[in-house]
């Protein structure tokens, strides 16, 4: 009965350990990640402005300040986010086009999650999201 016993203790510390399932680190985001995120971003969008919702029949001022409090708590309960300062702004709005550009000096730590959708009507939101580590990381 020992010899069992033994056998199965053996057999039990030859079998390689189960991986965890993959969890995010604190503080860090890797391209998969920040699509998912993205995604999420659209999703909360979606949840304030119908997909067949016209711009004349929204309370944009109710749905941007949800929009924009709903992905600020997304983000500040992610936590490859933690220790990052956020910036979350939303902008609804309907245009027939537009162009945009912009530019910064980005360190390997701060991540631009903006992101925008048009529904099936032509309202648009538009939601910049920033997240940059703190204290800031400078770029030597």
């Amino acid at each position: 009965m020992a010899d069992e016993h033994d056998n199965q203790a053996e057999q039990a510390q030859a079998e390689p350990a189960q991986a965890e399932p993959a969890q995010a680190e604190a503080g860090t985001l890797d391209n998969d990640r920040k699509e998912a995120i993205k995604q999420r971003l659209i999703e909360v969008i979606q949840e304030f402005v119908p997909a067949d919702a016209k711009f004349t029949s929204l309370d944009t001022k109710e749905a941007s300040t949800n929009i924009s409090a709903t992905c600020f708590q997304l983000l500040k309960e992610a936590p490859e986010l933690e220790g990052h300062k956020l910036f979350v702004k939303a902008a609804i709005l309907q245009v027939n086009g537009y162009a945009i550009s912009s530019n910064t000096l980005w360190s390997p730590e701060d991540h631009n999650l903006s992101v925008s959708w048009t529904n099936n009507v032509g309202c648009t939101v538009w939601l910049t999201a920033v997240v940059n580590p703190n204290p800031p990381v400078l770029i030597q």
